[in-house]
């Protein structure tokens, strides 16, 4: 899914849970974080901002397992793709992915 990070549509990021079962604070979290590792200015403390280091970053998924990332992204044949893990909410974790250049 192509982000649009002014209209986030965490229905449509959302690939193996249901958003629905997700509290209002925990959804008003995940456009925090969401925000947060796109506009990121120092990615993984490299000094380097995210658009230049995810080129071209794209299919974006909320996930609670990284093989459903995985999966669907060796199915449409990307081999660049990234994930960064949510803080755990309600003993759950969560993780932002994504494919690049």
């Amino acid at each position: 899914m192509k982000l649009d990070i002014n209209k986030i549509d965490l229905d449509q990021l959302a690939q193996d849970f249901r958003m629905e079962s997700i509290k209002w604070y925990d959804k008003e979290y995940f456009i925090w974080f969401v925000k947060s590792v796109v506009l990121c200015r120092d990615v993984k403390q490299t000094g380097v901002p995210f658009r230049r280091m995810y080129k071209n970053a794209n299919n974006f998924m909320l996930v609670k397992d990284k093989n459903t990332a995985l999966l669907d992204y060796r199915n449409k044949g990307q081999d660049n793709w990234d994930c960064i893990p949510t803080h755990l909410l309600h003993g759950e974790k969560y993780y932002l992915c994504w494919t690049y250049e």
